[in-house]
């Protein structure tokens, strides 16, 4: 009953012309939070990988060509979901030395800031809890040791 079924495979003589064969250049329906999505791993894994990288990135796994302009803003945008805002991290150092000034009466929360073009900026941030104040007065520490933390990041110190 059917042994001897042929298929025959025929060959389309029409031009095929759909959107992807007709691609050429830059995409332009990919969006900001599109690439958001698809580069969230990679900054992940690398929170210094550049825009261009990135592109390159696209271009190698996914076969398109997305504007520079619109890769660097989705990094942006994978950033902020990543690590926070910088501007909430900054009001939150206020929050930060209230809740110590509370909760440990007697310390010291100093924050340095600077205003440029009338927008504040923070310098740096020095806290001193009440324990090790007390502690270090009392001799527990008989020596002094400054150590230097640098900013990483956005924005580098």
């Amino acid at each position: 009953m059917g042994d001897n079924l042929t298929l025959k495979v025929k060959k389309n003589s029409y031009e095929h012309d759909c959107h992807s064969t007709k691609r050429s250049g830059k995409v332009k329906c990919v969006t900001k939070y599109w690439v958001c999505e698809t580069v969230k791993d990679w900054v992940l894994e690398n929170p210094k990988v550049t825009a261009k990288e990135l592109q390159r990135r696209i271009k190698d796994e996914y076969k398109l060509l997305v504007h520079y302009r619109r890769v660097y803003h989705g990094r942006e945008l994978a950033l902020t979901k990543l690590f926070g805002d910088w501007k909430e991290s900054f009001d939150n150092l206020y929050r930060f030395k209230l809740q110590i000034e509370q909760s440990c009466p007697g310390s010291f929360v100093v924050i340095d800031h600077h205003t440029i073009n009338n927008k504040v900026r923070f310098n740096r941030l020095f806290f001193a809890l009440k324990p090790c104040i007390d502690g270090f007065l009392q001799g527990c520490r008989p020596y002094l040791v400054v150590d230097s933390i640098f900013l990483t990041g956005k924005f580098r110190g």
